[in-house]
């Protein structure tokens, strides 16, 4: 396993919005493409909603086959 500390960090808010990118988060969420996110306004990685729950990635790192959230939005379903 490569040094965190040389891993290049991915900053996703210069990413068009709408590009497919498909893969795992650190917290289980699969991924499904870039938006907006509508917390903050940035553009980021967004996860599929699991247990009520979406993430959206403006950087992180990738650790083996997992994008590993630094700068990162949670966003809650109301939904029951």
């Amino acid at each position: 396993m490569q040094d965190p500390g040389t891993q290049e960090i991915m900053d996703y808010t210069t990413v068009p919005v709408g590009l497919v990118i498909e893969g795992k988060l650190w917290t289980g969420h699969r991924t499904s493409s870039t938006a907006t996110c509508p917390e903050c306004g940035r553009n980021g990685v967004m996860s599929t909603w699991m247990k009520r729950r979406q993430i959206i990635v403006h950087c992180g790192r990738i650790e083996g086959n997992t994008l590993v959230g630094i700068d990162f939005c949670n966003l809650e379903s109301d939904a029951t």
